[in-house]
């Protein structure tokens, strides 16, 4: 990521089901910022699961952008996000089969 990590409120994602965007939302959709739902987690998750904390290295997902959409078997999904990097969108795809 480029710049000040308090923008990922500002980065847009868009879902695109074979081609075609059918949702889309920025990181404020997370609590108003994913680093909120972050933030939450490293200070909650000791009071609610004692000795669970979030470690180095831990992979943490903050919270979905967009709605779940239904698809069927064979579509391609693809999640764009601009606003990650200056220079370009960074792009998620899978194929369900």
């Amino acid at each position: 990521m480029t710049g000040d990590p308090a923008n990922l409120a500002n980065v847009r994602a868009g879902l695109l089901i074979d081609g075609k965007e059918v949702a889309f939302a920025t990181g404020a959709a997370v609590l108003g910022n994913p680093l909120t739902s972050l933030t939450w987690l490293v200070n909650d998750l000791p009071k609610h699961c004692p000795g669970q904390h979030i470690k180095a290295g831990d992979v943490v997902m903050s919270g979905a952008v967009c709605a779940s959409t239904a698809f069927e078997v064979g579509s391609t999904m693809e999640v764009r996000f601009a606003g990650l990097r200056a220079d370009r969108d960074c792009t998620v795809q899978a194929k369900f089969v």
